[in-house]
Protein backbone atom coordinates (compact mmCIF):
# COMPACT_ATOMS: atom_id res chain seq x y z
CA UNK A 1 0.00 0.00 0.00
CA UNK A 2 0.81 3.97 -0.23
CA UNK A 3 2.15 5.64 2.43
CA UNK A 4 3.32 9.42 2.17
CA UNK A 5 4.14 8.23 -1.51
CA UNK A 6 6.10 5.16 -1.30
CA UNK A 7 5.14 1.55 -1.32
CA UNK A 8 5.13 0.16 2.20
CA UNK A 9 4.74 -3.46 3.04
CA UNK A 10 5.00 -5.65 6.40
CA UNK A 11 6.94 -8.38 7.17
CA UNK A 12 6.91 -10.84 10.61
CA UNK A 13 10.54 -11.25 11.77
CA UNK A 14 12.54 -12.41 14.28
CA UNK A 15 13.41 -8.97 15.92
CA UNK A 16 9.64 -7.87 15.11
CA UNK A 17 8.20 -10.95 17.20
CA UNK A 18 10.39 -9.50 19.98
CA UNK A 19 9.38 -6.02 19.67
CA UNK A 20 5.81 -7.17 19.61
CA UNK A 21 6.30 -9.11 22.43
CA UNK A 22 7.47 -5.66 24.23
CA UNK A 23 4.15 -3.94 23.72
CA UNK A 24 2.01 -7.03 24.89
CA UNK A 25 0.66 -7.34 28.37
CA UNK A 26 3.53 -8.20 30.63
CA UNK A 27 6.09 -8.53 27.62
CA UNK A 28 4.18 -11.79 26.91
CA UNK A 29 3.79 -12.66 23.47
CA UNK A 30 1.52 -15.38 24.12
CA UNK A 31 -0.77 -12.43 25.12
CA UNK A 32 -0.94 -10.68 21.83
CA UNK A 33 -4.34 -11.43 21.11
CA UNK A 34 -4.89 -8.80 24.09
CA UNK A 35 -2.51 -5.93 22.74
CA UNK A 36 -5.80 -4.27 21.47
CA UNK A 37 -8.16 -4.07 23.84
CA UNK A 38 -9.08 -1.52 26.19
CA UNK A 39 -9.27 2.39 25.80
CA UNK A 40 -9.74 3.78 21.90
CA UNK A 41 -6.63 5.84 22.50
CA UNK A 42 -4.45 2.59 24.09
CA UNK A 43 -5.23 0.71 20.95
CA UNK A 44 -5.14 2.91 18.39
CA UNK A 45 -1.10 3.82 19.24
CA UNK A 46 -0.42 -0.35 20.01
CA UNK A 47 -1.81 -0.90 16.56
CA UNK A 48 0.27 2.09 15.43
CA UNK A 49 3.52 0.54 17.10
CA UNK A 50 2.09 -2.15 15.43
CA UNK A 51 2.21 -1.41 11.98
CA UNK A 52 5.69 0.51 12.04
CA UNK A 53 6.77 -2.49 13.78
CA UNK A 54 5.79 -4.60 10.46
CA UNK A 55 6.60 -2.00 8.08
CA UNK A 56 10.12 -2.08 10.06
CA UNK A 57 10.78 -5.64 9.46
CA UNK A 58 10.22 -5.71 5.79
CA UNK A 59 12.53 -2.92 5.64
CA UNK A 60 15.27 -4.08 7.33
CA UNK A 61 14.86 -7.57 6.09
CA UNK A 62 14.92 -6.47 2.28
CA UNK A 63 18.51 -4.05 3.21
CA UNK A 64 19.98 -6.79 4.16
CA UNK A 65 19.42 -8.40 1.43
CA UNK A 66 20.71 -5.46 -0.87
CA UNK A 67 22.72 -3.47 1.31
CA UNK A 68 22.33 -0.36 -1.45
CA UNK A 69 18.29 -0.36 -0.57
CA UNK A 70 17.51 3.08 1.28
CA UNK A 71 14.85 1.89 4.18
CA UNK A 72 11.82 3.71 4.75
CA UNK A 73 10.67 3.55 8.39
CA UNK A 74 7.28 4.76 9.31
CA UNK A 75 7.09 6.00 12.65
CA UNK A 76 4.45 6.24 15.01
CA UNK A 77 4.00 9.95 14.60
CA UNK A 78 3.44 9.49 10.43
CA UNK A 79 0.91 6.51 11.06
CA UNK A 80 -0.99 8.04 14.17
CA UNK A 81 -1.73 10.92 11.44
CA UNK A 82 -2.91 9.17 8.44
CA UNK A 83 -6.80 9.41 7.65
CA UNK A 84 -8.59 6.72 9.53
CA UNK A 85 -8.93 4.93 6.00
CA UNK A 86 -5.45 4.57 5.50
CA UNK A 87 -4.83 4.03 9.14
CA UNK A 88 -7.39 1.01 9.23
CA UNK A 89 -5.85 -0.43 5.91
CA UNK A 90 -2.60 -0.43 7.03
CA UNK A 91 -3.21 -2.04 10.59
CA UNK A 92 -5.35 -4.94 7.84
CA UNK A 93 -2.35 -5.45 6.38
CA UNK A 94 0.53 -5.49 8.74
CA UNK A 95 -1.99 -8.16 11.10
CA UNK A 96 -2.75 -10.61 7.97
CA UNK A 97 1.18 -10.39 7.75
CA UNK A 98 1.99 -11.32 10.99
CA UNK A 99 -0.96 -13.74 10.83
CA UNK A 100 1.23 -15.02 7.51
CA UNK A 101 -2.18 -15.04 5.60
CA UNK A 102 -0.57 -13.74 1.90
CA UNK A 103 -2.38 -11.61 -0.46
CA UNK A 104 -4.38 -13.26 -2.77
CA UNK A 105 -5.89 -12.26 -6.48
CA UNK A 106 -9.13 -12.05 -7.65
CA UNK A 107 -9.69 -13.57 -11.00
CA UNK A 108 -13.14 -14.45 -12.69
CA UNK A 109 -13.49 -18.15 -12.77
CA UNK A 110 -12.21 -19.89 -15.86
CA UNK A 111 -15.38 -20.14 -18.63
CA UNK A 112 -15.94 -23.88 -19.66
CA UNK A 113 -17.71 -25.60 -22.37
CA UNK A 114 -19.82 -28.52 -20.76
CA UNK A 115 -20.63 -31.74 -22.45
CA UNK A 116 -23.20 -32.42 -22.17
CA UNK A 117 -22.95 -36.41 -21.09
CA UNK A 118 -25.37 -39.12 -21.69
CA UNK A 119 -26.90 -40.46 -18.59
CA UNK A 120 -26.43 -44.75 -18.65
CA UNK A 121 -29.95 -46.68 -17.84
Amino acid sequence: MQIYGREVKFLRTVAGNCKIADICPDGDINKAGMLFEGSYQKSQVTAAKFICIMAEGYELNRKFNDPSYEPFILTQEMIMNLPDEDFGKAFDEALKSYAGEKATVEAEPVKTKKKAVPKSA
